[in-house]
């Protein structure tokens, strides 16, 4: 017979970290981020494989052909974001929760972030 031990440090950081990212304040600043710049993503699929990805919401990235006319009725779940994948030249999404790593080329006149931002994984070695 096995057991699972849970160690409840680990919990509680998971737990605070999809807090910070569900938080409007962090979903805000993010969505405005993309409509900057090419962001490099890493997240965790809801199959639990791990994804890259580069996306954006810059109009000036995203090819004519692929650009939303704004008559879709289509909405995301608030909990998720719609970004367009500059490799697969296509549109994704994910779930905020689920960002392990960004990182980008932030301007001078926008708000960083501390680079990259890594939500999994940093106490594991300690």
């Amino acid at each position: 017979m096995t057991s699972d031990i849970i160690d409840v440090e680990t919990v509680e950081d998971e737990k605070r970290r999809k807090e910070e990212l569900n938080h409007p304040n962090f979903k805000k600043w993010f969505a405005g981020l993309l409509k900057e710049i090419e962001i490099n993503l890493v997240f965790k699929k809801v199959n639990g494989e791990t994804r890259k990805m580069r996306c954006t919401l810059n109009e000036e990235l995203i090819p004519e052909d692929k650009k939303s006319d704004g008559s879709s009725k289509r909405k995301s779940p608030q909990d998720s974001i719609a970004v367009f994948d500059l490799d697969k030249k296509d549109w994704r999404s994910f779930r905020y929760d689920s960002i392990i790593e960004f990182d980008g080329e932030l301007t001078d006149d926008y708000p960083s972030c501390p680079e990259p931002v890594i939500f999994e994984e940093e106490n594991k070695n300690e």
